[in-house]
């Protein structure tokens, strides 16, 4: 399914449900199924791509609803939904055998609760009181009155893309935190999520290797039982996208290949390159040659983008069109869209040597994508550090101190992917299937077992797909090598520059760097703004030197906030 939305807060049933399906419609859903009773209203809606269904109902009060994207024991669909509902009854979820991005609802005796993936990457949001559950954050927020605005989470999503740790930009509305469930109709309980599987502790770089293979070669396994050919994937020029061919080949399957960018791209070279070798088809798609839009038709398009995406996502709702009609081809007929995303779970994704850090020597080096002198005085440098250590302490169950490095490599999957990921993972299931099969628990904590030697430079992942397909390893990378000789020097001193940079260095990287308007997409015109925020600002320049914001990114999730509290009437 597409989406879901559950409530038992409002005495006024009718009027909930009217106001529920109205947003759905506007979100793009055709197909909205009622499943409501005199105590409580529950929507289900199908994907917008899809003709299928992925639920099962016995009757009101025994049901399994899935949304999002779930593999059970070789199976989708509402044939999942039934093996999910038995298996749950009898309290033995075969979790080796269940994959993907989603959310379940399982009502067992009128006793109803919650579950995401074990790493979380599905987004399902709540108000404070649990009391209003849906996969849609807009359709939550429209259902409570007085909305204010986290003033911390506004700097989280404009610098980082994303907000962390069950924050909102909203104070009343929350996002399941990873490894929860809710137990509905219980104020308050929080109950754990589903187990995750077993693995074992790393040994030596082959056993390891091979362990990463056949976890990844049962999933593949799964996917090919499920979708056959009938899977899409990108392919550019780095690892996660080859890999994921190496292992779609492996099972027989000929995905659809596409590949973005311009003909010189670095990417879209080796791309052809790989697809020319191997006889394989590849779609290459400029979306820069997509025909200029004029303001009316923009506004018409951010609208669109804005429900579409559910009022937030990491690029922000401003663009021109090719976004939201890109996901919506790669999703029809029922086809499988395949991601590469979390694969630097394989690598050293924070490039950091392999010690012990605090959690405040992360976020030096990797969220201080900031700089204050584009901020009023309402930012506070010191608290936006303490909000995001907050947040990594509750994580990982600490009380502040160093890290092992075993907890530095978990907050890329547990924290970096369940929260930033988890934003275009959604979208995308709202349009069709999409998985990250990479973010999958067991193989990311195998992979956090690994000791960082062996991941600098990419050889851990390099030398995995050469196990899966050195045919494919053999092609040349937009790194300057391929993935089966050693790995050149010139990359070696490349990455050595920025692994033995000091952290307290790294947080000035971002500041230092210029920036200028000069090369701003056309559409972020005031020509263009003024018909996208009629009402001028309102919220944003309260919290930003508007003038001063010259990254085009950071300025469009701006733009992307003061249209959503506007739409929604928030308040300070």
């Amino acid at each position: 399914m597409g989406a879901f939305f559950l409530s038992n807060n409002d005495t006024d049933i009718e009027k909930c449900k009217l106001a529920v399906t109205e947003m759905f419609k506007k979100q793009g859903f055709t197909h909205i199924v009622d499943l409501s009773t005199k105590q409580q209203v529950l929507f289900y809606c199908r994907k917008i791509n899809l003709q299928e269904d992925s639920y099962h109902v016995v009757d009101e009060q025994n049901f399994c609803i899935i949304t999002g994207t779930l593999i059970y024991k070789k199976s989708i669909g509402r044939a999942a939904a039934q093996h999910i509902f038995a298996d749950h009854n009898r309290g033995e979820i075969k979790v080796d055998e269940l994959y993907g991005n989603f959310a379940i609802v399982v009502s067992v005796k009128g006793a109803i609760k919650i579950y995401t993936d074990t790493q979380g990457v599905y987004n399902v949001w709540h108000d404070t009181e649990l009391s209003t559950i849906s996969s849609s954050f807009l359709a939550v927020a429209n259902s409570i009155e007085n909305l204010t605005i986290n003033e911390d989470a506004v700097y989280e999503y404009v610098f980082q893309e994303a907000t962390f740790g069950g924050d909102t930009v909203l104070n009343e509305v929350q996002r399941l935190k990873v490894r929860q469930g809710i137990k509905v109709n219980t104020k308050n309980n929080v109950t754990i999520g589903l187990l995750s599987a077993n693995n074992s502790r790393f040994t030596d770089i082959e056993t390891s290797l091979e362990c990463s293979k056949q976890a990844l070669f049962k999933q593949f396994e799964a996917i090919a039982s499920c979708f056959s050919d009938n899977v899409d994937s990108a392919l550019s020029g780095g690892y996660d996208s080859r890999l994921l061919l190496a292992l779609c080949l492996e099972q027989g399957l000929t995905p659809h290949l596409h590949v973005y960018g311009s003909k010189n791209d670095a990417d879209v070279i080796v791309a052809k390159d790989v697809c020319a070798g191997e006889g394989l088809e590849l779609s290459h798609e400029d979306k820069s040659g997509f025909s200029m839009v004029t303001p009316e038709q923009f506004a018409s398009i951010v609208e669109k983008n804005f429900y579409a995406f559910q009022g937030v996502c990491p690029d922000g709702i401003l663009d021109n069109g090719a976004d939201l009609l890109t996901r919506l081809q790669r999703t029809k007929s029922g086809r499988l869209l395949l991601n590469g995303g979390g694969g630097e779970v394989f690598r050293n994704f924070f490039y950091l040597p392999d010690k012990k850090y605090t959690a405040l020597n992360i976020l030096w080096s990797f969220y201080s994508r900031f700089d204050p002198e584009v901020c009023t005085e309402r930012f506070n440098e010191e608290r936006y550090y303490k909000v995001f250590e907050n947040k990594i302490d509750a994580l990982l169950d600490i009380d502040g101190g160093q890290l092992s490095r075993q907890q530095v490599e978990y907050l890329y999957a547990g924290f970096r992917c369940t929260y930033w990921m988890g934003g275009n993972n959604s979208i995308n299931n709202q349009f069709g299937y999409f998985l990250t099969p990479f973010v999958e628990e067991l193989i990311s904590k195998t992979a956090q077992e690994v000791p960082i030697k062996y991941k600098n430079h990419g050889y851990y992942q390099a030398a995995l797909i050469n196990k899966v397909s050195p045919a494919l390893a053999g092609y040349m990378s937009d790194y300057g090598h391929n993935f089966t000789d050693a790995i050149p020097l010139k990359r070696k001193l490349k990455d050595w520059g920025t692994l033995f940079r000091p952290t307290w260095l790294r947080k000035y990287t971002y500041r230092i760097k210029k920036k200028s308007r000069q090369n701003w997409p056309y559409y972020l015109k005031n020509e263009y703004l003024r018909l996208v925020l009629p009402n001028g600002w309102q919220f944003m320049s309260k919290f930003f030197v508007l003038e001063k914001v010259n990254d085009p990114s950071q300025f469009s999730r701006i733009v992307t906030l003061e249209y959503l509290f506007q739409k929604l009437n928030v308040r300070f």
